[in-house]
């Protein structure tokens, strides 16, 4: 017997976003489930964004519009988790302005967390389809060898706009000072790697469109993955200040005293390299951690940076 598919409950905001905002919405209602409502938090557009979305509340009776100011994406997303409505059994899912949902979406979401252990601690992520402004398809996100706790400590491969996830996760993101996470969906990985499940799809479920606001974008080939670790080192070596996502964690360990001791231990461990550990200390940590990024020439700079002590 087929069981009904668990109501969504999608999360988007928005700004600035008339160009593209249509074609995402035209996308979410024609999901082959529409057992959805849609949040929306405006975060103070100044275009046609607000008359969109008004328009298009009069056609559909399951959206809820909160017009807000200007607070930043961080700080939009998480007010419409703590604000939305929540049910029994509910999943939730992050949306963008100027992405395109494929029709079977929420349905393969839905069918894999429903099939996990405790669906109200998993959370659902998936491939993607870069495209440029007119979406045309540029390239696939590739898919992670390694993803998890130790991964979402220092690397984000669960991109928000592919994430639907359950109650728990939500609940312990309302735990967070939204200040100390360097990105809400990336906190929500590494919620789901510690507290839950993190179930990748390898198939991908939207068209991801790139354009010079994106703050995450699509590099080609060698020459992008060079920029892109070219970048990842200069944010390291940048005022002697680390990791970034190495404070997040330890903001994490601080938010989380319920932490498995096991998983407190992990970001206990490097973190202490810092103060005290010689070269020969580091380097058996290297070589006995899962901490880890995906790409070779990415997690090799992240080994120099710990075996140096610039981490």
């Amino acid at each position: 017997m087929n069981l009904p598919s668990p109501h969504v409950l999608v999360l988007l905001s928005t700004y600035n976003g008339e160009h593209y905002l249509v074609e995402l919405l035209d996308s979410l209602y024609a999901q082959t489930t529409q057992n959805f409502s849609l949040w929306v938090r405006d975060d103070g557009s100044s275009d046609r964004t607000l008359e969109i979305l008004r328009q298009y509340r009069t056609c559909h009776d399951n959206i809820t519009l909160i017009e807000g100011s200007n607070i930043g994406v961080i700080g939009s997303f998480m007010t419409l988790v703590r604000e939305c409505s929540v049910e029994p059994g509910q999943l939730y899912a992050f949306c963008d302005q100027d992405d395109i949902w494929f029709p079977e979406k929420l349905a393969r979401a839905t069918v894999n967390i429903t099939a996990a252990k405790n669906p109200s601690a998993a959370l659902y992520c998936s491939r993607l389809i870069y495209t440029d402004n007119a979406l045309h398809p540029i390239g696939t996100s590739a898919i992670p060898r390694f993803f998890g706790f130790e991964n979402a400590l220092v690397e984000n491969v669960a991109i928000g706009c592919t994430m639907v996830f359950g109650e728990i996760i939500r609940q312990k993101m309302l735990a967070a000072n939204p200040e100390r996470m360097m990105m809400h969906d990336w906190w929500a990985y590494l919620v789901a790697g510690a507290f839950g499940e993190v179930i990748y799809d390898s198939e991908p479920g939207i068209y991801y469109r790139q354009h010079a606001t994106n703050t995450v974008g699509w590099n080609k080939r060698l020459t992008g993955m060079l920029r892109k670790s070219r970048g990842f080192l200069a944010n390291i070596l940048k005022d002697r200040q680390g990791l970034q996502s190495l404070r997040q964690a330890a903001c994490f360990l601080e938010t989380y005293p319920e932490l498995a001791s096991e998983k407190q231990a992990t970001i206990r461990e490097i973190l202490s390299l810092r103060e005290h550990s010689g070269l020969w200390v580091r380097y058996r940590f290297l070589r006995q951690t899962k901490i880890q990024r995906n790409h070779a020439l990415e997690n090799f700079i992240l080994n120099l940076t710990i075996l140096l002590n610039l981490h």
